[in-house]
């Protein structure tokens, strides 16, 4: 079992590799990357552009909306 110094490490690699799984599964399946609409390598490489933008501007969005999301999930009566 982890003691000490390597616990937090690895803890703390653990919380940062969950961020880079959570962006894997939403290019995978919730923005279907996997799927292309290609017939040549370079529209391949299109689409895989396109959706890294759609990715980008869709986490900047979710960013700057954060603290509504927070006070409406605060304030929002619980059923």
């Amino acid at each position: 079992m982890p003691t000490g110094r390597f616990k937090s490490s690895l803890i703390w690699v653990y919380h940062r590799r969950w961020g880079v799984e959570t962006c894997f599964f939403s290019l995978k399946s919730l923005l279907q990357l996997a799927r292309f609409s290609a017939v040549t390598v370079n529209n391949a490489w299109q689409d895989t552009y396109a959706t890294l933008i759609v990715y980008n501007f869709l986490s900047a969005l979710h960013h700057s909306m954060q603290d509504d999301i927070d006070r409406i999930n605060v304030s929002a009566p619980r059923k």
